[in-house]
């Protein structure tokens, strides 16, 4: 894998490539640095956080930070880049001495704000200081949030309560957003309280619930999908005949959570049916098939498993590649006694999301069988959980 797409992935890998390079070697990668500073290469972009952290690893092994700074400067007012990883990344280069870049972010966010994007904010907190409370305050002040009970600003007030005190945090912002504030959290936790109340027992059965939801199959298609997700939570108590029927369901949506709910169960016919999708790569329920397995095991799996997952590295599917590595970390959980460490370095080499290789080191460790140079990578890997499995 080359240094780019290591940078893309978030890889530690990526920050003892340049360590180990020489000062020609660094200098080359520039524009995939810059790059991946200014723009989002995240694989789930709802799910992970920015960056920053990574990346200011990456600027301070290359030993050119002076190269990047007026680079940063010039993009951090540019809305159609990555604001928040932008606003965080130059922050950690101000708080680390790097660079005195307070007056650009501050101004880059009087920008933005202008413009309805509150990217920056929370990055902007990472100074850490009560000036930038201050400012961040003042600023959501005169240009509020569209919805006065955005979950935003109350975030933010409590991260800064957090950083510099509840007393301090309560001063330095204006009275009638701290008003607005409390006011939000009052009513948040009434809704709270109604849902505990509403959903107290929600999806808690007793053996007989169980065996008497199992008995009776619904006929329409809503009401398939929401018994099958409760069979997803709990093993079907009764022969799972009914189950298996309904992964050939003509609706892919029942099929699928038929799988997923025969994944709880022990039987003969369940491996069978497994061994039957895994024949057919093409079909969308394939990587559904190694969660049948979990509790259906053999010593031929082994071979079966790293087959399969060569056929799908060789086809370059990612997205079914990140669905079987779904369903493998359950596999590999359940049968701990296996001897799957190849598969899960695999893996851990070829999965995009931060998430799922934060899944197999842990996998890893808890089979004792982390090599060195993988805690190594792991220290400096864009998701912080990884990292802090590396020891950081």
């Amino acid at each position: 894998m080359s240094f780019e797409q290591d940078l893309a992935r978030g890889r530690g890998r990526a920050v003892l490539h340049l360590q180990s390079a020489d000062q020609a070697t660094r200098e080359r990668y520039r524009e995939p640095i810059l790059y991946a500073c200014c723009h989002s290469q995240r694989y789930d972009t709802q799910g992970e956080s920015e960056r920053s952290l990574f990346l200011l690893d990456v600027l301070e092994v290359t030993q050119d930070i002076a190269y990047y700074i007026p680079h940063l400067r010039a993009a951090l007012s540019d809305s159609t880049l990555y604001t928040d990883q932008l606003f965080g990344l130059c922050a950690r280069l101000h708080r680390r001495g790097h660079a005195d870049i307070k007056t650009d972010l501050y101004a880059a966010a009087e920008q933005l704000v202008a413009q309805g994007n509150y990217d920056w904010d929370q990055s902007l907190l990472r100074l850490g200081t009560a000036e930038a409370w201050q400012k961040i305050a003042a600023l959501l002040q005169q240009f509020p949030p569209h919805d006065p009970s955005d979950w935003h600003t109350d975030y933010l007030y409590r991260e800064a309560q957090l950083i510099l005190g509840r007393r301090v945090a309560r001063h330095l912002a204006p009275r009638a957003l701290v008003v607005e504030v409390l006011a939000n959290q009052r009513e948040n936790a009434q809704r709270d309280r109604d849902n505990r109340r509403d959903y107290a027992n929600y999806g808690e059965y007793t053996p007989e619930e169980l065996s008497h939801l199992a008995e009776a199959v619904p006929q329409t298609v809503g009401e398939l999908q929401y018994w099958l997700f409760r069979f997803r939570q709990y093993p079907f108590p009764h022969n799972p005949a009914p189950l298996l029927t309904l992964t050939y369901h003509e609706d892919q949506r029942i099929a699928w959570y038929a799988l997923l709910a025969l994944g709880n169960v022990t039987d003969p016919r369940i491996r069978a049916r497994a061994l039957e999708l895994l024949t057919d790569p093409e079909t969308l329920l394939y990587p559904a098939a190694v969660r049948l397995l979990a509790h259906n095991s053999s010593d031929e799996d082994l071979t079966l498993l790293t087959n399969q997952l060569n056929l799908l590295l060789a086809r370059g599917d990612e997205a079914r590649l990140h669905s079987f590595g779904s369903h493998f970390r359950e596999y590999a959980q359940i049968n701990s006694d296996l001897l799957l460490t190849p598969l899960l370095l695999t893996l851990y080499d070829a999965i995009l999301c931060p998430y799922r290789r934060y899944s197999f080191v842990k996998l890893l460790l808890a089979r004792n069988d982390v090599p060195t140079w993988l805690l190594s990578e792991c220290r400096y890997d864009c998701n912080e959980d990884i990292r802090a499995l590396g020891g950081v």
